[in-house]
């Protein structure tokens, strides 16, 4: 902790914002002061020079310091590091967050998705089509499951009704009702000729699992059971689908790579909405605020 300026008496340190970045206000008077360390969510261990002085809300004493001060803040595997004042708002420290290594996992297979947390675990999956799930503290392999066959896992699985669901590059979809111990098969068929390269969503009891290529079916997530099978328009399909389906107002959202967003509803109708000026990224809705990230046009909002 580096302050060097100004009439210091007591400072305090709050968290504003959650992980991965931090930010803490300042308030001080005179030179010799304490600092009240404290976190508005978590309580953090509170190092300097590798021993532990307490946990917050936390009083570091000081008295005078010619030197600045190093400490460090863990929650949980998360190191926070104090990165100095802000230049344009002085009252203001950044903080950021390093993961520290608790252990690590090889596969031998690449991992193209992020992995997600599933009954307090980690579930990863590997290209080529191997679904692990880690224990979180010492990353020992709880189960694991192979799709046996020449398809590939490209995005991570939803996660939802205590079962995952993920499909793959060969027209694969399967359904996994999963414990921390155990997993069961619930559907594990080769449904379609085009690729399963996006995350299925569940919209109003309906699994709606979409393909790169424009295919949309609909599920029930209970067992598998087809429902139904839509697709986009002929012109639209040659544009394919490159985003995830968003639930906004009661139904889902997507995008194919001319910037062209697209509505489908639980039945599986699927209409036109609204055409941005390049490929759209990423979409999320936020309190009641639709986002949407394009390439070319910035952040959207509707």
């Amino acid at each position: 902790l580096d302050i060097q300026n100004g009439d210091l008496e007591s400072a305090w340190l709050r968290a504003k914002n959650f992980p991965p970045r931090f930010q803490y206000t300042i308030s001080a008077k005179k030179l010799y002061f304490p600092v009240k360390i404290e976190h508005s969510s978590f309580q953090l261990d509170v190092f300097q020079k590798g021993n532990f002085l307490g946990k917050t809300p936390f009083i570091l004493k000081l008295n005078n310091p010619t030197e600045p001060l190093d400490f460090e803040l863990i929650l949980d595997g998360f190191e926070v590091e104090i990165k100095g004042l802000n230049s344009k708002q002085p009252w203001l420290l950044d903080f950021a967050i390093n993961r520290s290594i608790r252990f690590s996992v090889e596969t031998r297979s690449p991992i193209e998705c992020p992995a997600i947390v599933v009954e307090n675990c980690i579930l990863i999956c590997t290209r080529n089509g191997l679904v692990q799930l880690i224990e979180p503290n010492n990353g020992k392999l709880l189960w694991q499951y192979s799709i046996n066959s020449s398809g590939e896992i490209l995005d991570s699985p939803l996660y939802a009704n205590k079962k995952i669901y993920f499909g793959c590059t060969n027209g694969q979809m399967v359904i996994l009702s999963v414990t921390a111990s155990s997993y069961t098969v619930v559907f594990d068929q080769v449904i379609s000729r085009d690729k399963f390269e996006i995350q299925p969503s569940i919209l109003n009891n309906v699994l709606i699992v979409p393909s790169q290529q424009g295919s949309f079916y609909g599920m029930d997530p209970q067992n598998g059971n087809k429902k139904w099978l839509k697709v986009l328009p002929e012109k639209a399909r040659i544009r394919q689908v490159n985003t995830r389906l968003v639930e906004f107002e009661g139904n889902s959202y997507f995008a194919t790579v001319d910037g062209r967003l697209w509505k489908i509803d639980s039945s599986g109708e699927i209409t036109p909405s609204r055409k941005l000026e390049g490929r759209v990224m990423g979409m999320i809705p936020f309190y009641g605020v639709f986002t949407v990230a394009s390439k070319n046009f910035g952040v959207v909002a509707f």
